[in-house]
């Protein structure tokens, strides 16, 4: 299984994506802790781009997750869409 986490559309390069933490806690939730990166006034490319991370699970792992909850280092909760 496959998740992919992802900032929008982007209208300059330089921004991406990572994730920084994962934890399977005794419930069965997995927390997924995705860090955003922004350019601070760094010279980047002027293209539209849609920086994104992919998190692939195990059949192993998928067996042990009930709920997955992902959210940024600044603690806003994404949205799965499934």
């Amino acid at each position: 299984m496959f998740y992919i986490i992802t900032m929008g559309e982007k209208s300059t390069g330089g921004y991406f994506i990572e994730i920084v933490d994962l934890e399977l806690d005794k419930d069965g939730k997995l927390k997924v802790t995705a860090k955003e990166n922004t350019p601070n006034g760094e010279l980047v490319t002027c293209a539209i781009t849609h920086p994104a991370v992919c998190l692939e699970l195990s059949r192993q792992s998928i067996s042990q997750i009930k709920s997955i909850e992902i959210k940024n280092t600044e603690g806003e909760v994404f949205t799965l869409n499934n």
